[in-house]
């Protein structure tokens, strides 16, 4: 398994996340089963992207990027895939401690988060 970070850009937008996965495509397969803190519009483009069964391609004389694409309500949908890191598993759970300060509206929207 490895940690990858998958930049979306749609519509004018460019949004992250990053997702624990065997493979690009297991990347793409995982966020387009939810979960994620993208806006749904783009989660549904990845659903579409998944769907087609497309494989990322490596780009260029790159290292452990990818890129693929689709066209989701007549927009571009471009997603590259950036495999960030080996992951290991460990017998301690990953936590993470929000501060004080941390409103509500922060953490749902993502701004603070812990681990896959």
């Amino acid at each position: 398994m490895a940690l990858f970070t998958i930049i979306a850009e749609y519509y004018g937008g460019t949004y992250v996340d990053q997702v624990t996965a065997p493979s690009p495509r297991g990347a793409i397969q995982k966020l387009s089963k939810g979960g994620s803190t993208l806006p749904e519009i783009v989660i549904a483009g990845i659903r579409q992207l998944d769907s087609e069964a497309d494989q990322p391609i490596s780009i260029g004389s790159t290292k452990n990027v990818w890129c693929v694409s689709t066209t989701h309500k007549r927009q571009l949908l471009l997603i590259n895939v950036v495999k960030t890191a080996e992951t290991q598993r460990t017998r301690a759970a990953r936590s993470t401690v929000l501060p004080r300060s941390c409103g509500k509206a922060l953490c749902r929207r993502g701004g603070l988060r812990g681990g896959n």
